[in-house]
């Protein structure tokens, strides 16, 4: 499905369908960063020794995916605002 979905944002892009096109990607990157890391977790977790159950290896991703994703809002924030700031000093 997510094939499907990265497959008909690239002709949509192509065709210069360039809103809808970026929506569907964006749709197709989510779904593939949630739901192939919870799959694999739950598959490799069943499968292994059962000193660790799926429900805490999902909450760990969700708790690590979090973290990772406010540090680089962080640095990417930063990096905008500090652009932004010396841009506005050169108006002034």
């Amino acid at each position: 499905m997510i094939d499907v979905a990265a497959l008909a944002a690239f002709l949509l892009l192509l065709l210069k369908a360039n809103t809808v096109g970026s929506i569907v990607f964006l749709i197709a990157i989510g779904l593939l960063i949630t739901s192939m890391p919870l799959y694999l977790i739950s598959n490799l977790l069943t499968k292994s020794a059962k000193t660790f159950d799926a429900y805490y290896g999902y909450l760990l991703y969700l708790v690590l995916a979090a973290i990772a994703f406010g540090i680089y809002f962080t640095i990417l924030a930063d990096s905008s605002i500090g652009n932004l700031l010396d841009s506005l000093d050169s108006i002034f």
